[in-house]
């Protein structure tokens, strides 16, 4: 199984594992959790699809914007006097970053390289 293919497996023991919680009434509330970390999911998956572009050697962009995108909101939920509109007002241009980190790391393993070392 590859590493990319572990992350659904893995959230669903998680979510299966919460929710069991749940059930057995453990002193924490249900919705105030998932409330607060959702953002981190989409960390995770953003992570997963740059950890997979890296070593395939497909795109990451996605992958990285999804993952910034999931900061953002995981700061807020964590600091709510930090707004997200303000976050992302002042961070936007980390997406364009991502985006040509994504087509740099390419360079190096996609059609372009093979031409100019002759493969």
């Amino acid at each position: 199984m590859k590493r990319a293919e572990i992350i659904a497996p893995v959230a669903l023991i998680a979510l299966g594992g919460l929710l069991l919680l749940n059930n057995l009434d453990w002193n924490y509330d249900l919705g105030e959790f998932i409330g607060r970390w959702w953002p981190a999911f989409l960390i995770v998956i953003g992570a997963g699809h740059v950890a997979r572009g890296i070593v395939e050697g497909t795109p990451i962009a996605g992958g990285l914007i999804l993952t910034l995108v999931g900061i953002g909101f995981q700061i807020h939920h964590l600091r709510p006097e930090l707004s997200v509109g303000d976050l992302f007002r002042t961070y936007w241009p980390l997406a364009i970053i991502a985006v040509g980190l994504s087509q740099l790391l390419m360079f190096g393993r996609g059609r372009w390289y093979g031409r100019a070392h002759g493969r």
